[in-house]
């Protein structure tokens, strides 16, 4: 996690996504997930950065869910990397628009209502065969 400050906006609807005792989660403007995207847990952590309106920046390899330059940025080299941490990291505006964005994609994608709605079609995909 990169620049904790307490002094952020933070939208409410993220609190459905977030755990209470998240607070150095919360209070980051930036995270940073260089990994390979293996497992279920990467998807969970940067979706629940995301719902907190924390901008991610990733590697290909774990940007299911992040929309190069619309919910956050995806870098392929270092120097991308440097390039758009930079950028993040200079422009408040441009951080807090991308966070919104993450924070909106993330509760119409991956709220309770819309899990109920896919596992139900799954579902009756598997009760037609």
């Amino acid at each position: 996690m990169v620049c904790p400050s307490p002094s952020k906006p933070r939208g409410s609807p993220a609190s459905t996504f977030a755990c209470s005792s998240s607070k150095y989660l919360s209070s980051s403007d930036v995270v940073i997930y260089s990994g390979s995207g293996d497992g279920i847990t990467t998807s969970l952590f940067v979706l629940e950065c995301m719902a907190l309106e924390i901008t991610p920046l990733v590697t290909k390899q774990g940007s299911e869910d992040v929309i190069h330059e619309n919910t956050g940025f995806v870098y392929n080299n270092d120097d991308e990397f440097q390039d758009y941490l930079i950028k993040l990291l200079k422009d408040d505006n441009l951080r807090y628009e991308l966070g919104k964005n993450a924070q909106k994609y993330t509760i119409k994608k991956h709220s309770w209502n819309n899990v109920v709605t896919i596992f139900q079609k799954e579902i009756l995909k598997l009760i037609k065969k």
